[in-house]
């Protein structure tokens, strides 16, 4: 064969293989489209079967006609959408599916209808969970077959993609086959009659090979403008057209990939708020209830609810929120509903009463909302229960407090006034009327100077401040009235103070004490009466008392001076024989002398010290421990230094005096072994104190069983008191006893 024969042969037999690969070409695009339509309409079933879902679920929380319609006009759509599809092995699977859903939503709606009957017939609460079971596992089911719905939309559009990929792959190696025939026969042919083509046709085949990988972006070379160049040409425009086509096909793919993961990702999401919002509906601190439409009865609650109203979950749900209401409260419990049902507020929030089970009566703060859907229906009400019975409680309290407060305050015998901060008045009860003689309404606003002596009103402001600044006072104060008295009033002052702690004004008690005060004042000119008659008495008995011991010195000592002289003398006279028989008398006579004697010098003592005129008080104290250490033979001892001046000659002797009175009664009483005797001087007064360490005694006791300790108690303290001093007496049974005596010396 000639070679321009093999050649035009060569030429014929490609025009065979461009022809066969176009129409390769033509079927894939067939197929294609075929695929892409399946893969579109896989889409659409799951939207379609997602809108089925939803009804499904509106459905189950309210049963509507509408919603029945809108199912089977659903329904069919997606029978109609199933038919177009072409032979996918998920089809067979989506239909079963879809009859079993529909079934059971024929299901759902009979059992609706016999729950009405059953309500309209009175049926009772077992025959209505039985119709609440069914519900659910009818729910389970067709929200199981709806699942199966999408896994098997989503399986058909899958499945459509690998039918592509699949075409796209038999194709491309049905073309690569062509093209590998049709190469050889030419190369077989044109072989003989140039060797110039050999380098485009193994190009060709090279290209054909990657072609039949999969590997859409190799190039054949172009050389030249011969026949092999355009079949080169057309080579790689043919893999450019599919890979672009592959191209549209992965980023859809991708696409498609992308939105099952997002529709995945919004299941999680969602399932995960589900469950979230069930914890926090259960472990909730206040209660949380959701009640149907529009009757109110309550479908959930959680167990603070149950606490709130002291019935068991199972009680609970066959109630409505107006079984649960105080009798007193339903109606305009109510109303709210009906208005929140009807729209006109988006929330409400009110307070309410309970009554619980066991019959009390609870209080609680009710937040009501009523979400609605897409297509704003709503839905279910939704409430959260605060239990504040403590704070009504507590309120009223309160209230009482106030009323009873407000009671006292206008019944009380005390004047009660209100100030602000700057003295005005802003309360004025009927006590301060009765006292100032000002009305309520005549008082409201003036300044709190105008119940002041003129001659106090430029203190007033100070007394003011004094009263808001200290946290509470009290004062004796002048004060005018209406007509003019000046009476002598005892004020309490109490700031008030808000929530911040700021003072905004003064709370005052005034009490008139006028009549107090003119009685304490008598009281206290006949105690300094009394006080200065005691002195006067206390100044005539020591004034007594030395004329007493003059005399006693005078004429007593100085006739006993000479009966003693007379009787030695008659002794030296007397014979031997009238000695010897008068000497036992007069040694008798002699020795009753002594005595005699001995008690008058003792009882000019005792009246008189007369040291004390001579060397003061310390010096006399000190004698008088002696002494009383030698008569009793209880160790007693003088504490203290002497003063470097003489205290005034009246303290002198009544310190002495309540000293000697402390002293016998230690002798007398204590059965102590020892007794301390201690004086101190300072330069406003002067002390005393007798201390032992007897058996002491009970001050209260004694007043009622022993006359003597007591009146000798009552005098020290009343020669105490008659110097304007002090007396005390520490003492208790078994402690001994400890006598103080102050007397001022300014």
């Amino acid at each position: 064969m000639k070679i321009s024969t093999r050649l035009y042969f060569a030429l014929a037999l490609t025009a065979i293989m461009i022809a066969a690969i176009g129409a390769i070409y033509a079927l894939l695009e067939e197929s294609q489209r075929q695929g892409e339509e399946d893969s579109d309409a896989g889409r659409i079933l799951v939207g379609q079967i997602a809108a089925l879902h939803s009804l499904a679920h509106e459905y189950a929380a309210i049963s509507q006609p509408r919603i029945e319609r809108q199912w089977q006009l659903q329904i069919s759509r997606i029978r109609e959408r199933v038919k177009s599809l072409n032979a996918l092995g998920a089809v067979r699977s989506l239909e079963i599916s879809l009859d079993n859903a529909d079934r059971a939503f024929a299901r759902l709606r009979q059992n609706h209808v016999e729950r009405i009957t059953a309500r309209k017939r009175a049926a009772g609460a077992e025959d209505m969970a039985r119709f609440d079971a069914v519900e659910g596992a009818v729910h389970s089911l067709m929200r199981l077959e709806i699942e199966k719905l999408l896994s098997s939309a989503e399986l058909i559009a899958v499945e459509a993609h690998q039918r592509i990929d699949a075409l796209r792959g038999q194709a491309a190696a049905a073309m690569a086959a062509v093209v590998v025939l049709f190469l050889t026969l030419v190369v077989a042919i044109t072989l003989p009659a140039t060797i110039k083509t050999t380098r485009s046709i193994s190009s060709l085949i090279g290209g054909v090979s990657a072609f039949g990988r999969g590997d859409f972006v190799h190039r054949v070379a172009i050389e030249g403008n011969d026949e092999m160049a355009l079949l080169a040409k057309q080579f790689n425009a043919m893999a450019e057209t599919i890979e672009g086509a592959l191209q549209r096909e992965r980023e859809h793919a991708a696409a498609l990939q992308r939105e099952i993961n997002d529709r995945n990702k919004a299941e999680g999401s969602l399932r995960r708020s589900e469950e979230q919002y069930r914890a926090f509906f259960e472990l909730a601190a206040v209660g949380l209830a959701q009640a149907d439409l529009p009757g109110g009865r309550l479908v959930r609650v959680n167990d603070r609810y149950c606490e709130i109203v002291g019935y068991s979950r199972a009680e609970v749900l066959g109630m409505t929120i107006f079984d649960l209401t105080h009798p007193e409260d339903r109606e305009r419990n109510a109303r709210r509903a009906r208005r929140l049902f009807a729209g006109e507020v988006a929330s409400l929030n009110f307070e309410k009463r309970i009554l619980r089970k066991d019959g009390t009566t609870v209080w609680v703060l009710v937040n009501a909302t009523l979400p609605r859907d897409t297509a704003s229906h709503p839905k279910q009400s939704v409430a959260v229960y605060l239990d504040i019975t403590g704070r009504k409680q507590a309120e009223e309290e309160s209230r009482l407090s106030r009323q009873r407060l407000a009671l006292h305050v206008q019944q009380t015998p005390l004047a009660v006034i209100e100030f602000d901060v700057d003295g005005r008045v802003r309360d004025w009860n009927p006590a301060a009327f009765r006292l100032f003689g000002y009305s309520r309404e005549e008082a409201i606003g003036q300044h709190w100077s105008f119940i002041l002596p003129e001659s106090r009103t430029g203190s007033s402001e100070n007394a003011l401040q004094s009263a808001v600044t200290q946290h509470g006072s009290r004062s004796s104060n002048e004060n005018r009235t209406r007509d003019g008295r000046t009476l002598s009033c005892e004020w309490f002052n109490t700031p008030l103070v808000d929530p911040d702690g700021k003072t905004i004004g003064v709370a005052s008690l005034v009490m008139d004490v006028t009549e107090r005060k003119r009685f304490e004042a008598a009281l206290e000119r006949s105690a300094r009466e009394l006080r200065q008659a005691y002195r006067r008495l206390a100044h005539a008995q020591e004034t007594e008392r030395r004329s007493l011991t003059k005399e006693l010195h005078d004429r007593v000592g100085q006739n006993l001076s000479a009966l003693h002289l007379h009787l030695q003398l008659m002794e030296r006279e007397l014979s031997k024989d009238s000695r010897a028989k008068a000497e036992g008398r007069l040694d008798d006579m002699l020795g009753l002398l002594e005595q005699t004697s001995e008690q008058v010098r003792d009882l000019m003592a005792n009246q008189r010290p007369p040291m004390l005129d001579q060397y003061g008080l310390f010096a006399t104290l000190r004698w008088l421990a002696h002494e009383t250490s030698q008569r009793s033979g209880i160790a007693c001892a003088l504490i203290g230094t002497e003063p470097a001046q003489r205290l005034p000659g009246d303290v002198e002797s009544t310190l002495l005096r309540i000293a000697q009175e402390a002293l016998m009664n230690a002798v007398k009483y204590s059965k102590t072994a020892q007794i301390r005797i201690a004086m101190a001087v300072f330069p406003d007064r002067a002390r005393i104190e007798v201390a032992d360490e007897g058996i002491g005694f009970d001050p209260a006791a004694r007043n009622g069983t022993d006359s003597k300790p007591t009146w000798g108690l009552l005098t020290m303290r009343e020669r105490a008191l008659a110097f304007g001093g002090s007396l005390h007496i520490d003492t208790a049974p078994g402690a001994g006893t400890r006598v103080t005596a102050e007397i001022p010396i300014a």
